[in-house]
């Protein structure tokens, strides 16, 4: 665990995001602000769009790579296009693999970093709302996110749980202790 807990502090719940969101991570990858707003239906469209022209090239060449019977000069061009792939794929599932959240009596915590990482942790008392968002892109994809505003004044959310199977049964979870407090 990367973080201490108070006294009399008890997790609740430690919630992993799925593990499709590699995938929406990696489409979003040039999104700077999927932390601080919910993304529209078209952000998802134009970042799906611009994901997918991108990738094209790459589909052609493995077509041409099944007719040419892998003719060097195609495997060369195959590489140079599969490594900008790769990298953007390591560092989708180096996001994956930091990100964690944790809902406890106290608190809700959240966790995300590429290498190193960063723990935002909000009291509950300092909690204004939780919303629950799904745009096109976590639909498809199957799943949605709930955003935690706090009362620090700031604009957007404080807190962002990403890639939630059943993002309506956290947001009820947190309420919940939001409740009992």
């Amino acid at each position: 665990m990367e973080f201490v807990l108070q006294v009399d502090e008890k997790i609740i719940r430690k919630i992993k995001p799925s593990k499709r969101t590699i995938l929406y991570f990696l489409i979003l990858m040039n999104a700077k602000n999927i932390y601080r707003r919910p993304l529209s239906d078209i952000d998802c469209v134009f970042f799906m769009i611009k994901f997918f022209l991108l990738a094209s090239p790459l589909l052609a060449v493995f077509v041409c790579i099944f007719i040419s019977f892998f003719e060097s000069f195609v495997l060369l061009v195959f590489s140079i296009l599969l490594i900008p792939y790769l990298f953007f794929l390591l560092l989708a599932y180096l996001r994956y693999r930091n990100e964690s959240y944790w809902i406890t009596n106290k608190r809700v915590i959240c966790k995300r970093g590429l290498i190193g990482y960063r723990i935002i942790s909000i009291p509950l008392e300092r909690i204004s709302d939780v919303l629950v968002s799904r745009n096109l892109l976590e639909r498809i994809l199957g799943f949605g996110s709930v955003w935690i505003e706090s009362l620090a004044g700031q604009a957007g959310a404080e807190a962002v749980f990403h890639g939630l199977r059943n993002p309506q049964e956290i947001q009820e979870l947190i309420l919940e202790e939001l409740g009992s407090k």
